[in-house]
């Protein structure tokens, strides 16, 4: 039978292709990370680069020697994927600047709070780790120790006082195969 008549998907580039989750940086713009943040995107690459890929392509080689149109379709967009997801962090990697600022500040309740200013990738909320982009990062980004900065939070403007400023080392979970 012709493989015309036994396909069921589209297996063009433009309609498997993983969308990759992930905030999209300003043209130009560095991606601030921390070293753990850097880290695991390398550790990442490298098993993606040395280990996955090429048994993604030896698999997808095999189902192109096969007469099964549905796995080789499968197999090629594993290889897709993973080849796209090895481009996104080597574009992330490539954009990166290391920092590592923690800043403790007290809004005009009196209430003292820290942040961890970290990547996009690296946000977690609750662990007080906030993008660089986020609008409260932006206004303590550059502020120093005794400053005074205005944030406009969803309940208003706020006035922060930089309490304290440090650099130290964020410790993030390792990149782990799946």
């Amino acid at each position: 039978m012709s493989r015309a008549f036994t396909k069921e998907i589209d297996d063009g580039p433009e309609n498997d292709l993983p969308t990759i989750v992930g905030t999209e940086l300003p043209a130009g713009v560095k991606n601030y990370m921390t070293p753990h943040g850097h880290r695991r995107f390398v550790d990442e690459l490298r098993y993606l680069a040395g280990t996955k890929r090429p048994e993604v392509a030896r698999l997808a080689a095999q189902a192109a020697a096969t007469s099964d149109a549905l796995e080789e379709q499968t197999r090629k967009r594993n290889l897709r994927q993973t080849e796209a997801r090895m481009q996104f962090l080597r574009q992330r990697i490539e954009q990166a600047e290391i920092v590592d600022p923690l800043k403790r500040y007290r809004n005009r309740k009196g209430e003292q709070k820290r942040v961890s200013i970290v990547g996009v990738d690296e946000t977690d909320i609750g662990a007080g780790y906030i993008s660089f982009l986020s609008p409260l990062a932006k206004a303590l980004l550059r502020a120093s120790e005794g400053d005074s900065v205005s944030f406009q939070s969803p309940a208003g403007v706020d006035e922060l006082e930089v309490i304290e400023v440090m650099y130290c080392e964020i410790m993030m979970a390792a990149f782990v195969p799946a």
